[in-house]
């Protein structure tokens, strides 16, 4: 499976959860992603865990794009937990891959926690709820489509 994909859209999740989340939290549950996704971005995982990890990163991003829906926003120890979660599985993911040159390309989706944090303070949180719903539709088709068998190529009529 696609390494950046699957570490792009995990961030992206987190970052959208964390816009729910309030300013301090959201900073400290930032800097805990941070520090653990360089922990576990250079640590020694084996490559052959790499598909496992990325189908744990696709449930990982439905679990904390769907955060966006609790009413109040995840609290803080939701938020710390969605952070570990994400930093782990995105530095594993990277380590097995052994593209750690991705992580200038996987980080900076956090930052969609400002314009999350801005429309919801706006009202407008259905905004939010729209793009973590696309996020969830893109994992579980990124997740189950190589499950499905798709028959043979069939050559064009014209040819």
């Amino acid at each position: 499976m696609n390494t950046l994909l699957a570490g792009s859209l995990l961030s992206a999740a987190l970052g959208l959860s964390l816009g729910c989340a309030p300013w301090r939290i959201l900073m400290i549950a930032a800097g805990f992603w941070a520090a653990i996704i360089l922990c576990a971005g250079y640590s020694s995982v084996p490559a052959t865990w790499s598909s496992i990890l990325a189908s744990a990163a696709f449930a990982s991003v439905i679990l904390n794009a769907a955060t966006s829906y609790l009413p109040k926003g995840p609290g803080p120890y939701l938020s710390l937990g969605m952070a570990a979660n994400a930093g782990l599985w995105t530095g594993a993911l990277l380590a097995a891959g052994g593209r750690q040159d991705l992580l200038a390309l996987v980080a900076p989706w956090i930052f969609l926690a400002l314009p999350a944090g801005w429309l919801i303070r706006k009202g407008a949180r259905i905004a939010v709820q729209v793009a973590a719903s696309w996020l969830i539709a893109v994992a579980v088709l990124a997740v189950a489509l190589p499950l499905v068998s798709v028959p043979a190529y069939q050559s064009d009529h014209m040819e």
